[in-house]
């Protein structure tokens, strides 16, 4: 799937310090909010099918058997866009969805769309001659450290700033489950880290009675709810004029001065 090694971690933030106040030029609103900004939030599914459909044939037999869908990447069936985040924005189901995947199949046919998606924007990304960015492979990648410099710098308790600080490093779990209820449980559930989902959960008594726009609108609904749940380190100032001289020496005063406002 995605290629491994660009989350590596970092020095021990710990060892950041911080300085007097910088006065950063005001950014745009869309550069301080990252890719939450590029989409709405309940993106519209594409190519609405009817339900009418006779009994759906097996998934795995239409792919080639079992082996072969538990391996592949990506789906005959429904194919997903995503975002910088590595979150679908999109679904686009094809003709034959409703004759071909099983309700019982859903769940697996959405994660295999998912993980073709996925390998398609990493093959994208290392198309060019130069390694692409952390940055340039997930919005919410560990930033680099001018990034963090800026970051820590906006923060503005001393809990804030460790909070920050830890969690640039560390990873991350989110759940999500949709909005529509169907006998007393919630049909529709995602999970994921701060790089990737990790399932997509729809149950086969709902799947096999709604329209397939209908579980796009509930598996874009948790993506927004993991979407804003993951941490987002954009700053909000522009930090331009200074080098990074400029905001290590910041840095070091800024945490200072937060810790005596903690101690004292």
């Amino acid at each position: 799937m995605a290629t491994q090694g660009w989350f590596n971690h970092y020095d021990d933030p710990d060892e950041f310090w911080d300085d007097e106040p910088f006065t950063p030029r005001k950014a745009p609103w869309d550069s301080a909010n990252g890719s939450a900004v590029e989409h709405s939030a309940r993106p519209v599914a594409q190519n609405s099918l009817t339900n009418s459909a006779p009994q759906p044939e097996s998934a795995a037999h239409n792919a080639g058997g079992a082996n072969e869908l538990q391996h592949r990447s990506g789906s005959s069936f429904v194919s997903m866009d995503l975002d910088h985040g590595l979150l679908p924005i999109r679904l686009n189901f094809r003709a034959g969805w409703s004759r071909h995947v099983a309700p019982h199949e859903v769940s697996e046919e959405l994660m295999l769309a998912y993980r073709g998606a996925v390998a398609t924007r990493m093959a994208q990304v290392y198309s060019g001659h130069a390694r692409p960015s952390r940055r340039e492979l997930s919005v919410n990648a560990v930033p680099d450290r001018r990034t963090m410099l800026m970051v820590l710098l906006e923060t503005e308790t001393w809990e804030q700033f460790s909070a920050v600080s830890s969690s640039m490093n560390c990873g991350s779990w989110h759940e999500a489950r949709g909005h529509v209820m169907d006998d007393g449980g919630r049909p529709v559930s995602l999970t994921g880290d701060r790089r990737y989902l990790r399932s997509i959960t729809v149950q086969p008594n709902w799947a096999a009675v709604v329209h397939p726009d209908q579980i796009a609108d509930e598996v874009l609904w948790c993506a927004e709810i993991i979407r804003a749940q993951r941490p987002n380190f954009s700053p909000r100032g522009d930090y331009s004029r200074y080098s990074d001289e400029d905001l290590e020496y910041g840095l070091d005063r800024h945490r200072v001065r937060l810790l005596n406002e903690r101690v004292g």
